[in-house]
């Protein structure tokens, strides 16, 4: 392989539906250049939603809005760093054997490879250096003074500004100097920077306080620096979150809860961490689209606060999705609740909490 090729010249020499099948994965009848995986193999999944591409040379994985190339793809299946994955690739590329020209013959399949058990203990450390990241992205205080025409002074103005890589987060660039202690816990304790996505990630623990996920929100392509479509949130570790792991920000919702004596449960990792800020205990079933699998432990919670007398209500977004999300979460767990603002508002609880939070 000659030393001066690029590593898209390098990644142009794999073809990533060979790849597929020499890790044993097999396709239904193709569409077009699309290719349909029979059993999805990155995941445990009833019914396969996940395809490769012929002409891009990507995956993608409808269930979880997550996919890549043939660098990701080696990275997950064989449990590599991304520099060992490229090493591999470039390894590949070497021997000719991956060539793009059109295959002649099927590969032999294998049996799908045994679901990886996950080292926490390397998740925790991941975790900690993207923690550390975000320390550098510190939010900043600031006073400002407002005067009048002739300079005298009107009133002084606290603020936090937060960093230009949250404000999607949080939907703001700036807070109330109120929320400072708030948001600084956010920053230490939650919020997370991944230097591969260039975007923030969300930091989930169990009920023990150890790390079993981080998510990416609004991960940005690394070759093209572009937010990647179709990916509001990548999880690093979507299916094995340990036995304690309920829902995101256990302990602290039980600790508002506590004192509140009512619980919100609504979609989004976003509209979590924004309900921390304002000291709502909100349980988040993460996404619509997640609601018809959700996890039995999580149902036996919710139920148990309504059992406890608690307060209970919904903040799905005001929209057709959130209604249809409503209705089957509260089917699952044979109760009724009014959810915080109309289905047909398009409102969502970021800005619900924004225009409430002085109430």
């Amino acid at each position: 392989m000659e030393n001066s090729l690029t590593l898209e010249e390098i990644k142009s020499k794999i073809d990533i539906i060979q790849l597929a099948e020499n890790y044993g994965f097999e396709f239904a009848k193709p569409h077009g250049t699309r290719y349909r995986a029979k059993q999805n193999l990155l995941r445990d999944e009833k019914t396969s939603s996940l395809d490769f591409f012929e002409d891009s040379q990507k995956f993608y994985d409808r269930g979880t809005g997550s996919g890549g190339d043939c660098i990701d793809l080696v990275q997950i299946m064989d449990n590599l760093s991304q520099n060992e994955a490229i090493a591999k690739i470039k390894s590949m590329a070497g021997a000719d054997t991956y060539s793009v020209e059109k295959r002649e013959t099927k590969l032999a399949t294998r049996e799908p490879k045994e679901k990886k058990e996950i080292d926490f203990s390397k998740m925790a450390y991941f975790a900690s250096k993207e923690l550390q990241e975000m320390q550098r992205y510190k939010p900043r205080s600031l006073t400002t003074e407002n005067k009048d025409a002739n300079g005298l002074l009107l009133s002084t103005t606290e603020a936090i500004f937060l960093n230009s890589n949250c404000h999607k987060l949080f939907e703001c660039a700036s807070l109330d100097i109120i929320y400072k202690d708030k948001v600084n816990y956010i920053y230490k304790h939650i919020l997370g920077f991944s230097t591969y996505w260039k975007a923030p990630s969300i930091i989930l623990r169990d009920s023990k306080n150890k790390i079993v996920d981080m998510v990416t929100y609004r991960p940005k392509d690394p070759q093209t620096g572009l937010e990647k479509q179709g990916m509001k949130y990548y999880y690093k570790n979507q299916n094995n979150r340990g036995e304690d792991f309920i829902y995101p920000f256990e302990i602290l919702v039980n600790h508002i809860a506590q004192k509140e004596k009512y619980i919100v449960v609504g979609e989004g990792l976003k509209n979590a961490v924004n309900a921390l800020l304002y000291s709502v205990p909100f349980i988040s079933v993460e996404s619509t689209g997640n609601v018809k699998g959700l996890d039995e432990n999580l149902i036996k919670v919710i139920k148990d606060f309504i059992a406890n007398d608690y307060g209970f209500l919904t903040a799905f977004d005001g929209d057709k999705a959130g209604e249809n999300a409503q209705k089957e979460f509260l089917s699952l767990i044979g109760y009724e609740a009014e959810n915080l603002f109309p289905f047909d508002s398009g409102i969502d609880f970021v800005e619900y909490m924004q225009g409430a939070s002085n109430e």
